[in-house]
């Protein structure tokens, strides 16, 4: 298993950094092997967002590490992106050049976004996604990845 450390050096016997988004550095560590790799925060000096941009990236590295352990162990998988057209093309980008399916995309909508936030499941608050979600299981259960998934799932109206 791997953890991601902030870190005020970059080597694993730095101190662990009390901040987050101002971190210098991030330490991914393979707790087993002891095998380590320090990456330079970039958002560390930013005037304001630093605490985003550093969330971003850990999540980017989050999803390597757990690419590669599927990979490793040999799981068919995809992608669902939420809030498919906010921000930059990252997510969707990586998934391309790593041939990774994108199997749906959740709009990004103030209603969705408002249902979220009380807590609400997308499918109890947007009845008509149980059956996009039911499409997809089905698609996963039979092993259907590929276009004609993702063309049902990217092309729902919410």
């Amino acid at each position: 298993m791997k953890v991601i450390v902030t870190s005020e050096g970059p080597d694993i016997d730095s101190n662990v950094d009390a901040r987050f988004g101002r971190a210098r550095y991030f330490i991914i560590i393979d707790i087993e092997t002891l095998e380590y790799n320090a990456i330079e925060n970039a958002a560390q000096s930013q005037g304001g967002g630093a605490g985003v941009q550093s969330a971003q990236f850990v999540i980017d590295s989050g999803v390597k590490l757990a690419v590669g352990m599927i990979r490793e162990i040999k799981i068919p998988f995809g992608v669902i992106i939420n809030r498919a057209e906010l921000g930059d093309r990252h997510v969707e980008e990586y998934c391309h050049d790593e041939k990774i399916p994108i199997i749906m995309r959740i709009p990004f909508q103030r209603k969705i976004a408002v249902a979220y936030s009380n807590g609400i499941p997308l499918v109890k608050a947007f009845p008509e996604f149980r059956n996009i979600f039911k499409k997809l299981y089905i698609s996963i259960r039979d092993g259907v990845f590929g276009e004609v998934t993702s063309h049902i799932l990217s092309n729902n109206e919410t």
